[in-house]
């Protein structure tokens, strides 16, 4: 197990005042899954890539809509239910050793499962190409226009110029993993969407403006 330590805005569990808290994540080691063939971790794209997703959608005028899979890792059916981990002599307050039973994101065997299992869902079962450099960016060729589709862990943004296309790729999506939403959506990975016309400055959910902010986390933080 690693200790990795991060600050966070949320209730402090004592006082219940609301600030940054130091606090500390638990994850496993992946590393040291010598089980996997692979030699890298599952991939989780930075929000440069979203932004630049959501900026490429605006400027080809798309709709987009969001996909969620349920309970992600456990859809992969690779997963050892009996992983033992090893927590190091810091932690005084964890047994030694343990059974893996949450926390998959750190495990190579968890979260690169998953990574693998959804690959050859959108790879081989809807015909989707995989980035190389952005590994969570995945493209596809129908008629005659690009069909993209970004997915950060379990979360899923598809974008097309035809939201009826998007609508029939949804539900192609769920025939092979289980999912919600297939909705607008002007909320993603804790970030505000608004996407307007230029020429009138109204909302419009093909527009060709993308508004990205933050606006309830900075009043949250001002408070």
């Amino acid at each position: 197990l690693l200790c990795i330590r991060e600050w966070k805005w949320k209730p402090d569990p004592e006082t219940d005042i609301v600030g940054w808290l130091e606090c500390v994540r638990i994850v496993v080691d992946g590393s040291k899954d010598a089980r996997c063939k692979k030699s890298f971790y599952a991939v989780t794209p930075d929000r440069t890539v979203v932004f630049l997703a959501l900026s490429m959608s605006a400027t080809h005028r798309e709709s987009r809509i969001k996909a969620d899979a349920v309970r992600a890792y456990l859809n992969a059916p690779s997963i050892d239910k009996n992983i033992v981990v090893i927590a190091p002599d810091s932690m005084k307050k964890l047994p030694r050793e343990s059974l893996l039973i949450k926390g998959l994101y750190g495990s190579k065997g968890g979260a690169l499962s998953w990574e693998v299992w959804v690959d050859n869902k959108l790879v081989n079962g809807m015909q989707y190409v995989k980035c190389d450099v952005a590994r969570g960016v995945y493209i596809k060729q129908k008629d005659n226009k690009v069909m993209r589709m970004l997915r950060h862990s379990d979360d899923f943004m598809m974008h097309d110029k035809v939201r009826e296309s998007l609508q029939e790729e949804f539900v192609r999506l769920g025939t092979k993993m289980r999912i919600t939403g297939g909705e607008s959506f002007d909320r993603f990975l804790g970030c505000d969407i608004k996407v307007i016309d230029s020429t009138t400055g109204q909302a419009k959910s093909d527009g060709d403006i993308v508004l990205i902010r933050q606006v309830e986390k900075i009043i949250e933080m001002k408070v």
